[in-house]
């Protein structure tokens, strides 16, 4: 029996996977390095049509080097996901060939270092994930996210966060 689209779960691929197939591109972000800390917010991809393009604060899929982050929420296309729901995952993938690997499955205040890089899953906010992206010796961004706004750091004036149209 060929199965249809009622007969598989609702779940997806994670980063690695969403990343080489392409997924998102308009809404993800790759950091070639960190040299400084920042904040960003990991928005749900099944929320993708309301995350503003080409954006470096509001993102659906973020790369590091061979470190692909996503927001692992069990909801809507993803609501019968079997591993990590509602964490942010990390999964590790060095070329297109590969088998991609889990690395962490973070929660709220739990961090994951590599690389000489440190993710903290600061909070979730609204089918978010409010992430910290540090390199080793910095201080985490936790505490730049408030009334929803995100301080980019460095003097750079905090970003708001956008709200999406209601829904008729």
């Amino acid at each position: 029996m060929i199965p249809n689209r009622y007969d598989a779960p609702q779940m997806c691929f994670n980063g690695a996977k969403s990343w080489q197939l392409g997924w998102y591109n308009d809404k993800a972000l790759e950091l070639k390095s960190v040299t400084s800390p920042r904040s960003i917010y990991l928005s749900f991809f099944g929320n993708y049509d309301e995350v503003p393009n080409n954006s470096q604060s509001d993102v659906v899929l973020i790369r590091v080097g061979y470190y692909h982050i996503l927001y692992n929420l069990k909801k809507g296309i993803n609501s019968e996901t079997m591993e990590f729901e509602n964490k942010v995952t990390v999964t590790y993938m060095k070329n297109q060939r590969d088998l991609s690997s889990s690395k962490a499955a973070l929660g709220p205040n739990d961090k994951f270092s590599f690389d000489s890089v440190t993710v903290e899953f600061c909070e979730a906010q609204n089918d978010k994930a409010l992430l910290s992206i540090y390199p080793s010796g910095s201080s985490s961004t936790c505490g730049n996210f408030q009334g929803g706004l995100v301080s980019g750091g460095g003097g750079t004036p905090p970003i708001p966060v956008p709200v999406p149209a209601p829904v008729p």
